[in-house]
């Protein structure tokens, strides 16, 4: 028996307290089970999952698996790390060594990093076919050490995505905010400074198989489906977005996505189309209330597709992103929580910008040294890690601090909520009275000070070699 681990590493697994309802469960570690196949080389294969928000911290010397792989976001990078030292010193059940695979964003941004903790790299998107042969390789490095490789999709990529059922069979509803989610599509045009979507996926949106997204969407059961695609709307006549609604209108089910505003505010079809197709809300990125993004909207046009949304039955999160134009002071803070009592917004995400590894904002940020903090777990969007124009690094994360505790006041959720008549009251409530439990529990377990002593002065030279190539 071939044993293979697929781990979700999380950065705060081994805190006290730590477990802790994740808001979506990933759909990569449920297409990366569903494409194992049932053998290799002739050997059964056994594979499993575990996501450490949920599960806890992943024992390899208990486990002790054939074959490791990891698919990481940044701010789980050093918990890779850490788990793939532990797994030099161990042996497999079958006796042999554990080859170590990384995969997911940080690893495609910085294969040169992540090759020093693995004997393999996946660069961008995992097809069945690349996945099959990664698994054959590292079952073949069992009795030896490997020079350690790349692997990464050659050629076109396919403009229609054809994958088994995701298999979510080892994930426990109670363990996320929305258990049950759904990819239609991958890619996005807009190629933002800040994002990693469109260099993985390419500017052009490709539809997952509409049969497939039938498929998916009766394999997920009863209960509200997110879609979670970096963005639902892209190229017009939004053909995609008018099949994925009628497919929910038919199956009778509720769904929220994420989308860009500029997209769904000038088309006016598209709102009463998702209402009446069972739309429960939407998540669009703001951004800035201060700086117009190619993307964005002016804030009159912001508060008329919010108040259209109402009309129709909609609710509305909109994300905020603080320090993305460089003439943003400390009046930021209380001029957006202002905007979204003006516009009516129902639920907010705020973050600091954050150069992602992978994004244009990442690499202009080494190039210029404005970098202060090289601890992956702090690329969160929670932390400061790079220097702003006009406000210290302490302001900044005081400020976004600030802007939770405002928004998910009292006050603010009566002058948001309060006039808007009763079903909004009675979707929006409970979520905004959870999400303010949310945010005092996350400032009472979190200190600026401490969180600053954590911080990393200087990266691993890999990173720098990655520009110098």
């Amino acid at each position: 028996m071939l044993r293979i681990d697929y781990v979700l590493p999380d950065p705060q697994s081994g805190e006290k307290g730590s477990r802790r309802k994740a808001p979506v469960p990933s759909t990569t570690m449920a297409l990366l089970l569903a494409q194992t196949p049932r053998e290799i080389n002739g050997v059964p294969v056994q594979a499993r999952v575990h996501v450490e928000c949920a599960d806890g911290p992943y024992d390899v010397a208990a486990s002790r698996p054939d074959i490791l792989c990891f698919s990481m976001l940044t701010t789980g990078a050093p918990r890779a790390y850490e788990i793939s030292r532990q797994a030099r010193d161990c042996r497999s059940d079958s006796g042999g060594r554990i080859a170590i695979v990384m995969g997911g964003i940080h690893p495609t941004a910085l294969p040169l990093e992540a090759l020093g903790h693995a004997d393999a790299v996946v660069c961008g998107e995992t097809p069945p076919e690349l996945q099959v042969e990664v698994l054959s390789w590292a079952a073949g490095t069992l009795d030896r050490k490997p020079e350690p490789r790349t692997f990464q999709l050659t050629g076109p990529p396919p403009q229609v995505l054809v994958t088994p059922c995701p298999d979510f069979s080892w994930m426990r509803p109670r363990d996320y905010i929305l258990p049950r989610v759904l990819h239609t599509s991958v890619g996005c045009p807009y190629n933002c400074s800040f994002c990693t979507a469109t260099r993985i996926f390419g500017a052009k949106m490709r539809p997952v198989a509409y049969d497939l997204i039938e498929r998916d969407v009766k394999a997920l059961g009863p209960g509200l489906v997110a879609i979670i695609d970096d963005n639902f709307l892209a190229h017009k006549p939004y053909d995609h977005a008018r099949k994925v609604c009628e497919i929910m209108s038919r199956l009778g089910r509720h769904w929220v996505a994420e989308l860009t505003a500029r997209d769904l505010w000038h088309d006016p079809e598209l709102i009463p189309l998702f209402s009446s197709s069972g739309c429960y809300g939407i998540y669009t990125g703001i951004e800035s209330v201060r700086q117009k993004l190619p993307k964005g909207l002016h804030p009159h046009e912001y508060k008329d597709l919010v108040a259209r949304c109402h009309d129709n039955g909609m609710l509305v999160l909109g994300a905020f992103v603080f320090g993305v134009g460089d003439d943003e002071d400390e009046g930021i803070f209380e001029e957006t929580i202002s905007f979204t009592e003006k516009i009516a917004l129902d639920f907010a995400q705020f973050s600091i910008n954050t150069p992602e590894p992978g994004s244009r904002d990442f690499e202009h940020a080494v190039r210029s040294n404005l970098i202060v903090d090289w601890n992956w777990e702090h690329y969160d969007g929670a932390h400061p890690v790079r220097t702003f124009e006009r406000m210290s690094v302490e302001r900044i994360y005081q400020g976004l601090r600030d802007a939770y505790l405002w928004f998910y006041s009292l006050g603010s959720m009566r002058r948001r909520l309060w006039p808007l008549g009763s079903w909004r009251q009675a979707r929006s409530w409970p979520y905004n009275l959870y999400l303010s439990g949310t945010v005092r529990l996350w400032l009472r377990r979190t200190d600026p000070a401490e969180e600053r002593a954590r911080a990393v002065p200087a990266p691993d030279p890999a990173v720098l070699r990655t520009f110098a190539q």
